[in-house]
C-alpha cells in the first residue's frame, strides 16, 4: 500500500512543511500559554496571516504583534509589516 504523501504533489509538500516550519518559529516567539493557539496562514502582502482557534485570543495576539514580526523576521526572512489575525474554530493540529 502506498503513501498518501505519494499522491500529492511535491510543492504542496513542500508549502506544508514550510508551514509547519513557520509555525513552530510563530510558536517560539508567544508565551507558552498563546502559542498553542496560533499557526502560521500565509503572508499577504505586507501582512502576516497568523491563524487562531478562538476569538478570544485574537487581543492577546494583537499585543505580541513586534515580538512575532521581530522574530519571523530574524529566524525566517519574512520581512512584514504587521500581523492579521483570522479565527478558525477547528483548525488543523499540528501535533504528530
Amino acid at each position: 500500500m502506498r503513501k498518501i504523501n505519494s499522491f500529492l504533489p511535491t510543492e504542496l509538500l513542500a508549502q506544508a512543511s514550510r508551514y509547519d516550519v513557520i509555525t513552530q518559529l510563530l510558536r517560539a516567539s508567544l508565551p507558552e500559554r498563546l502559542a498553542q493557539h496560533a499557526w502560521y496562514g500565509g503572508t499577504l502582502g505586507e501582512h502576516i496571516i497568523v491563524i487562531t482557534d478562538s476569538g478570544n485570543w485574537v487581543t492577546p495576539l494583537r499585543f505580541e504583534q513586534a515580538s512575532i514580526l521581530a522574530h519571523l523576521r530574524n529566524e525566517a526572512g519574512i520581512n512584514a509589516v504587521r500581523i492579521s489575525i483570522k479565527v478558525s474554530p477547528d483548525p488543523i493540529p499540528s501535533e504528530r
